[in-house]
């Protein structure tokens, strides 16, 4: 992570009080990164109503993970995400969404840490016809 700054304002011990977060960052030196909402720590039962979300992330700098641990490369591909979270009265309601745009393995690694599994067969079943995958959950 780079370029983080932010603020967090209105943070009181006072149960009624709320605090409003807002940080913004970039991972990778590209992909804007942002964390906003709000939040009272000190309250009994925590309350917290956060969202967390990033677009465009480049996965090929993470090939050499994905080559020890799945046996190839990743020629390309970029990730997004977009979190919702939220605590209140000890309950915790979240929807998560994560993007996969042009997701694509490059070469074969020689690696004995590395998976047997098909990941490229499961990489081409999840994909749609554009090269994308999605995932979101309630």
């Amino acid at each position: 992570m780079t370029e983080i700054g932010g603020r967090v304002s209105g943070l009181s011990s006072l149960e009624t009080s709320v605090a409003d977060v807002e940080l913004r960052g970039r991972i990778n030196t590209s992909a804007p990164l942002e964390i906003t909402g709000k939040i009272n720590p000190l309250k009994q039962d925590l309350f917290a109503d956060i969202r967390a979300r990033f677009t465009g992330m480049d996965l090929s700098p993470t090939s050499p993970y994905s080559g020890k641990y799945v046996g190839y490369v990743i020629e390309k591909g970029k990730l997004s995400f977009d979190l919702k979270y939220l605590i209140d009265k000890r309950r915790l309601t979240s929807e998560n969404r994560v993007f996969i745009d042009q997701f694509t393995f490059g070469e074969k690694v020689d690696s004995p840490t590395a998976t047997s599994l098909p990941v490229k067969l499961a990489v081409a079943l999840l994909k749609d016809r554009n090269g994308r995958f999605t995932s979101t959950s309630p």
